[in-house]
């Protein structure tokens, strides 16, 4: 398992560097470009490096919820899994709402 901290500083990291796709993707197009026959290409490469970057902040988030979720008690996951049904159970009921008011 990852450490916490080190876990939060490069979701940290990540958060910042992607706060602004736009300026990511114009710096990697403007840094790189020399590198690629096409401009777009390079373009096209910054966006995908993007994805990229958001799909490990995920995955870092993810973890430290699994982690979490590891450490704590039984009657912690126990008391959580009953919170989860009544929110389920409020969306369906919501949803139902909705349903019935599209009527």
């Amino acid at each position: 398992m990852m450490n916490a901290n080190l876990n939060f500083l490069i979701r940290l990291g990540l958060s910042y560097g992607l706060h602004d796709r736009e300026a990511f993707i114009e710096a990697f197009t403007k840094t790189f470009a020399d590198h690629f026959s096409d401009p777009e290409k390079a373009g096209l490469t910054g966006e995908f490096l993007l994805h990229q970057m958001e799909s490990l902040k995920e995955e870092l988030e993810f973890a430290r919820i699994a982690e979490t979720l590891s450490k704590s008690s039984k009657t912690e996951t126990k008391d959580l899994a009953t919170s989860l049904d009544k929110l389920s159970d409020q969306i369906a009921g919501l949803h139902n709402t909705i349903e019935k008011l599209k009527l």
